[in-house]
Order: structure tokens, then sequence, then C-alpha cells
């Protein structure tokens, strides 16, 4: 079955690290002129009056509903542009996977291996027999034998970040330490912000020389519409920095021709310009106050508005905000724009000691 991210298709077409040359950004007060002057009602309310549930709920309604995640990805790429689909495993090799898993679960590693390696003779291009044989080979002992099947996964399909992942762990057991970061790193690059990965740099960060920045993206408000009342959420505790964020990403949710100009679509799918208005906007707004000592300085913002002056903040969206919409995300870029989230990683997320 083909799946195709049609709202996250905007990345792919246009440079997505750049900004916009024609584009007019948001300032605060055009923001709140705009909501003042709407025919929808916006009540601000303080963060601190909602549960926990509530939090996450109204947080969740400034972003798309998440996408599932595809379990064995494939990318395919012509003149329609590029698409995500399943991996197909060949029938007969897949019946074997799945005897082979009985016995893995059982921790039976030898009988296990058989069956993927029966997977193997069956279809050659079963990367996931290479990739349970490889484990199998690890729990042996084995990691060089790992390491070659795992490589010949990598081979066959270079777009499920497992095969890095696990090349990483076998070349850790083999103490090639400089190739099992960047494995990880581009592992992470594949599939940005997975917890599973950041859990193993951090618990590894000592071997591999390194430090595991946490960069996440977490906004202090909120929003919740209900006809013509829209309820804007806001943490007041750190002085409301993150006020024109949630109000711009409110009015660019519910003001449809507000949205078609500085969005360019009144669709209310989520885009990359529709983020950059609203970090503009709260960025602006946080350097312009702190100039004028009306709020104190923030940390995340001041590393927020380091990546916009290096030119970095369009990666930043898409590593830390669209990955969290769309796991595989990264797979609909074009290669080179692949390689942009890598080096974004290594400068930001995981630095070396």
């Amino acid at each position: 079955m083909k799946i195709v991210f049609q709202s996250l298709l905007l990345f792919v077409f246009t440079n997505p690290f750049l900004l916009s040359q024609n584009s007019e950004y948001l300032s605060t007060s055009e923001v709140f002129s705009i909501l003042q002057k709407s025919k929808l009602s916006y009540n601000i309310i303080p963060m601190d009056k909602l549960s926990s549930s509530e939090i996450k709920e109204y947080t969740q309604n400034l972003y798309m509903k998440e996408s599932q995640h595809v379990e064995y990805p494939w990318v395919v790429n012509n003149e329609n542009g590029i698409s995500l689909t399943e991996f197909k495993f060949d029938s007969l090799a897949w019946t074997e996977i799945l005897k082979g898993e009985e016995f893995y679960s059982e921790k039976d590693y030898e009988n296990a291996l058989k069956y993927y390696e029966e997977a193997i003779n069956k279809s050659d291009n079963c990367y996931l027999g290479y990739l349970n044989a490889g484990d199998c080979y690890l729990e042996l002992n084995n990691p060089e034998k790992a390491l070659d099947y795992y490589e010949k996964a990598k081979k066959i399909n270079p777009y499920d970040y497992r095969c890095y992942f696990y090349c990483g762990t076998a070349n850790m057991q083999l103490e090639k330490y400089e190739e099992a970061k960047d494995n990880y790193i581009y592992a992470l690059s594949l599939k940005p912000n997975h917890p599973n990965l950041l859990l193993v740099l951090n618990k590894l960060s000592s071997l591999l020389s390194i430090t595991v920045k946490d960069i996440s993206f977490n906004p202090e408000g909120g929003i919740n519409g209900n006809g013509n009342t829209i309820d804007v959420y806001i943490k007041m505790e750190d002085e409301g920095v993150w006020m024109p964020y949630i109000l711009t990403k409110a009015m660019l949710k519910y003001e449809k021709e507000e949205r078609m100009k500085y969005v360019g679509t009144d669709s209310t799918q989520w885009s990359m310009e529709e983020e950059k208005q609203a970090l503009y906007c709260m960025l602006s707004s946080y350097n312009s106050m702190k100039e004028d000592g009306k709020v104190s300085e923030n940390e995340y913002l001041e590393k927020l508005t380091k990546m916009f002056k290096d030119g970095d903040w369009g990666k930043f969206i898409i590593y830390e905000i669209a990955s969290k919409m769309s796991p595989d995300v990264v797979l609909l870029m074009p290669e080179e724009f692949r390689a942009e989230i890598e080096s974004f990683i290594r400068k930001y997320v995981i630095i070396d000691s």
C-alpha cells in the first residue's frame, strides 16, 4: 500500500532550509491587530488552569495529528515526486521469518538463525532476514558476522534506520567507536528524535566521546476552538515569551484569509511556512523585549535564535517539529536535504566532546 504524506511535500519541492525571499513575516503587534479585528472571539487564559490531559490535548491542537510510521519503509522517487511505500517481502521468505521469530522470542538463537538463513535463501532481497540473522549472530557472540549481515541489509534497504542502528551496535561490540557513532547519527537522521536511539547514545556517550544535547521543542501553551470562540492558553511563569508563537499559530489556524496571505494556502494542514511565521514572531518579539530589558534571558529561545542566525531553523523545524507529526518525514526529502539533517544533528544534538 502506497503512503504519500501530501501535507509535508511542501518540504520536498523547495529548499526548506532557506528563508522565503518573498515572504512577509509577522510581528506580534500585527498578530494582535488581526485577532482584534477578527469576527471570532479569542480568549487568552493562563495555562495553569488546565489539567495535564487538557494541556496535552490543547498543545496537540497546534499541529496535525501524528501519522503512523511505515514499519518497513521503501522510497520511490520518480517524475511524480517522492513517495513512501512498504518494502515488499517475498511471501515464502516472510513465512520463514515468522518461524524464526518463534525461536528468537524463546532465546533459541541457533534455531532462529536457521529460519532467517532460509528466508535469505528463498529471497536474497529479504533485508529483514539479514537483520534478524545478524541479531542472532550478535547474541551468539559473533559481532563480526553480525556486522557483515547488517551491512548487507543496509545495501538492500538504505531507508530503514534499523540497518544503521544495528550496525552501530555491532561496531560498539567490536570497539569501532567512530564507525558506531557515524551509524547511530545517520540512523537518527532517518528517524529524528527517536527515543531509543537517543537513550542508547546517552548511555554510550562516554565511550563515543560525545555529549547528547536536549533541544526538545515543547510549546508552553495551546489552543482550543469551540465555534466562534477560540481559547488560547499561555504559560505565564516564563514572562509569557511563548505568547507570540501560540497566538500566531491560533491566527493562522482559524483565520483563513490571513493564512492564505502569510502561508500561501487556506488548507488547515500543517506547513513549513506556518511554523516559520510563528517562530519568527516569537523570536523577534523575545529579542526585542530582551534588548529593552523587559524579559530576562531564556536559554531555550537563545538556542533557537542562534539556529535562526546560522540559517539552521528550517532543519530544526524538520528534526524537532515535523518529525513528531510524520516520523518518516526525512525519507520524503531529496537525498541532499537528508544530508543537511545529519549535519544539523552533528552541530546541535550529538556533539563531539
